[in-house]
């Protein structure tokens, strides 16, 4: 199924896809979360569509969506505070009823990539809903991601090993820094927005999950 919809966001709509090779109920569930917003992220980000579709090979139902300001979604850009509340908006909306068939999903991801991993992921460390965390291309340098060195959530962290914003060792330390249980990986010959790479992220989402047996 592929359902266009909006999302009651607290400034207003929040534009939004919904993806999955089945109808509901959804036992396996997943939110994913773009780029910065005034850097040209959107829902539709190459990257994004390639996490989604490495969530949905390993069974999930994916949600995407446009935070305030960015596409059809209501509202202005935040500077990660709005935001963080419309990664919760679309968690929430996910977990419905009528999406789940009224009882708790099997596995529940929270996915961001760079400015989407830093609110997104903030939102499903707090949530105890959220089973499992995936975070691809983490600003380091730009953002306080030490909230993840406290989760005892199952994560997996990717990087591209050429990424403009983050060395490589500097992302394997702060990964070393992490509660256990972590999971991460250098992408090879990878930018930041992985250019002409992007399958290796969905392919390591993919084979992650598949592996876990979530």
């Amino acid at each position: 199924m592929r359902q266009e919809l909006f999302l009651a966001g607290t400034a207003g709509p929040l534009e939004a896809l919904l993806e999955c090779e089945h109808e509901p109920p959804f036992r396996r569930v997943a939110v994913v979360c773009h780029p910065h917003p005034l850097h040209g992220g959107t829902m539709n980000t190459t990257v994004v569509h390639r996490m989604a579709k490495g969530l949905r090979r390993a069974g999930y139902a994916t949600l995407r969506f446009n935070f305030r300001g960015v596409g059809r979604s209501a509202g202005v850009h935040d500077e990660g505070r709005g935001e963080r509340a419309d990664a919760q908006t679309a968690l929430d909306h996910l977990l419905r009823a009528e999406l789940t068939g009224g009882s708790a999903p099997e596995s529940v991801v929270m996915a961001g990539f760079s400015f989407g991993s830093r609110f997104g992921l903030e939102a499903g460390v707090e949530d105890p809903r959220v089973d499992l965390l995936i975070g691809v291309g983490m600003p380091l340098r730009k953002y306080d991601f030490g909230f993840l060195e406290r989760s005892r959530k199952p994560k997996l962290l990717l990087l591209g090993d050429h990424d403009e914003f983050v060395p490589a060792e500097e992302f394997e330390a702060f990964a070393r820094r992490c509660a256990m249980p972590i999971d991460w990986e250098v992408l090879a010959d990878s930018d930041h927005l992985f250019t002409r790479r992007a399958q290796l992220v969905e392919d390591a989402i993919a084979s992650w999950l598949e592996r876990r047996g979530d």
